[in-house]
C-alpha cells in the first residue's frame, strides 16, 4: 500500500487523478425513483471501467495487464 500512496502523492503535482475522479463524481445518473435517489455506485463503476483510468493507471502500475 505504501508505494501506491507515495506514487499518488507525487502524482498530485499534475492532478490527473483528482481531475478524473472529479469528472466522474460530477456525472448525473437519473434514477427512476426520483432525484432524491443518488446513484453514486454508478459513478464509481463508470470510473473503474473507463478507458481514461486504464490509460492513467499505466503510469502507476508496472504490469497493468497482469492485474
Amino acid at each position: 500500500m505504501a508505494p501506491c500512496y507515495f506514487d499518488l502523492l507525487a502524482e498530485n503535482s499534475t492532478g490527473d487523478i483528482p481531475r478524473l475522479v472529479e469528472k466522474y463524481l460530477a456525472r448525473n445518473y437519473p434514477s427512476q425513483q426520483g432525484p432524491q435517489v443518488k446513484l453514486s455506485l454508478l459513478k464509481c463503476l463508470g470510473l473503474y471501467h473507463s478507458e481514461e483510468l486504464a490509460n492513467l493507471s499505466k503510469r502507476f502500475v508496472n504490469e497493468p495487464e497482469h492485474n
